[in-house]
């Protein structure tokens, strides 16, 4: 486990996709989350990579409900998705 991703209370980045012309700005901060950078995944650029925000806490649930799909970043599979 790779102590810059995860910790003992668990993944700390998620890799989420959304529907075109949502604002994540709003959904991420809403959740407790901050957006770490956006994602191109093949010609789509609706995925962003978003960290816990140190600050607030964290409602996962409410997030997973507002995006189309998230993961959590494991840092030995972002290698195969992004290299």
């Amino acid at each position: 486990m790779n102590s810059k991703q995860n910790t003992e209370e668990g993944t700390q980045e998620y890799i989420v996709k959304i529907h075109p012309n949502t604002n994540i700005e709003e959904i991420a901060a809403s959740c407790g989350f901050e957006i770490k950078k956006q994602l191109k995944i093949g010609k789509k650029k609706n995925y962003f990579l978003l960290k816990k925000s140190s600050n607030m806490e964290q409602d996962l649930d409410k997030l997973k409900s507002m995006v189309d799909y998230i993961e959590e970043n494991k840092v030995d599979e972002m290698n195969s998705y992004f290299s």
